[in-house]
């Protein structure tokens, strides 16, 4: 193989680790929208069941951080409806999962890989660091799970 052939082989590799990495860094960004319209949503829900105004919903429950929105989702919900306790510990556990998800994004080290993007996120508990989203269909996955849980959240008790 010739210096020129090499030199248009390094192009197209480039070329693709390129494309890989931007699309890595839209399906970030989707996550992190529908993250937050996730958020949105569920402090809509508490705001309405609790009768706040729409104007004082953002306003109060901005205070919340998402994991304490969602166990005061979950208390008012099963407040309101007993009879879905199931239903209701199965939104939350889904919650705190995407939430899960969502400190690795926030707080991780990003950085492109040859598929993508990744994030290595070192764990306050265990000082030890992971690899996370070196699949790159994983973050595009998190934003429909978030999109599929807004959904659950918007229709919930029906």
């Amino acid at each position: 193989m010739d210096d020129q052939e090499k030199s248009s082989l390094r192009e197209v590799a480039f070329r693709e680790w390129a494309e890989n990495t931007r699309n890595g860094y839209a399906e970030l960004g989707e996550f992190i929208v529908e993250f937050s319209q996730l958020e949105f949503t569920i402090r809509v829900s508490i705001g309405r069941a609790i009768n706040l105004q729409d104007h004082l919903i953002n306003v109060v429950l901005s205070l919340y951080d998402f994991s304490s929105l969602c166990r005061v989702w979950k208390q008012v919900m099963l407040d309101e409806h007993p009879n879905y306790a199931d239903r209701v510990e199965s939104i939350f556990k889904k919650c705190m999962y995407l939430n899960d998800n969502r400190v690795y994004v926030a707080h991780g080290l990003w950085s492109p890989s040859n598929v993508g993007i990744e994030a290595v996120h070192v764990s306050r508990n265990s000082s030890k660091s992971h690899l996370h989203f070196s699949d790159p269909e994983e973050l595009k996955t998190l934003a429909i799970e978030c999109q599929n849980l807004l959904q659950e959240v918007l229709i919930f008790p029906e």
